[in-house]
């Protein structure tokens, strides 16, 4: 609070210096180290660390997200259709019953 309130007041200097003083405290806030970078902040070797292992995850996590949440059929997903042949989905379905009409 007294980082934000310091760059309300144009104090960026004392906002640098109190946000770096909460990241050796909390390395791992997220939004701290958010803060840090609006102010230009320079990051403790904690925080580094932790932003970077979590950069890590989160792109391991990313290539495989799903891009239609809730959807049943991807676009281009192709599967047996009726009589066996394959078909590939036109497009997306929010339902079971929506996605068999994809079907062609």
């Amino acid at each position: 609070m007294r980082a934000r309130d310091a760059r309300r007041r144009g104090d960026i200097a004392a906002a640098r210096r109190l946000i770096g003083t909460c990241l050796e405290q909390l390395p791992g806030s997220q939004e701290f180290a958010e803060f840090a970078e609006e102010v230009g902040a320079a990051l403790p070797p904690r925080a580094i660390q932790i932003r970077a292992e979590r950069a890590a995850a989160e792109a391991l996590i990313a290539p495989n997200a799903d891009p239609n949440p809730g959807s049943w059929v991807r676009p281009g997903l192709v599967f047996r259709g009726i009589c066996g042949r394959r078909t590939q989905a036109a497009g997306t379905a929010t339902s079971p019953a929506a996605a068999s009409r994809l079907v062609t």
